[in-house]
């Protein structure tokens, strides 16, 4: 798979937050080391339900601060290593989708956006139900604000 090109396959959503459980992830560090992952969205909206989108940080010295809103999002502690990462896949975490276009492309974009409690709680309510093998939460799931 092309992780690069990968976001601009990313299904068109409507601007807003949606709760996103991270489903695969790839570190790269190459000589234009990047950030890739893949998530699955939640949302009471069918058309918007089971979405799998794709979103790449790559690593820059400004990039810091998204990588820590990254972490933030799927409760990632401790050092960036591949391990810590990992352990983070199946995790839900609330994120911000808005529609792009690039050269006559339309796509969405995953931003990463600071948890606060309540999307922490909510996050972590999803993961509980999904462990105890329950799924009728998921038709009453409604959009993250």
């Amino acid at each position: 798979m092309n992780h690069k090109a990968s976001i601009y396959s990313n299904t068109v959503m409507p601007t807003g937050l949606y709760y996103a459980k991270l489903l695969d992830l790839h570190l790269d560090t190459s000589d234009h080391p990047y950030l890739w992952s893949s998530l699955m969205t939640g949302s009471a909206h069918e058309a918007y339900a089971d979405v799998k989108l794709s979103s790449i940080i790559y690593r820059t010295p400004k990039s810091e601060e998204l990588i820590a809103k990254f972490k933030a999002t799927f409760r990632i502690a401790g050092a960036d290593n591949l391990d810590a990462y990992l352990d983070a896949l199946g995790r839900w975490g609330c994120v911000s989708v808005s529609e792009h276009e690039y050269q006559g492309t339309e796509f969405s974009c995953v931003s990463f956006v600071r948890q606060n409690a309540q999307m922490q709680s909510t996050s972590m309510s999803f993961e509980k139900r999904e462990q105890m093998g329950e799924k009728a939460w998921f038709d009453q799931m409604s959009p993250a604000f």
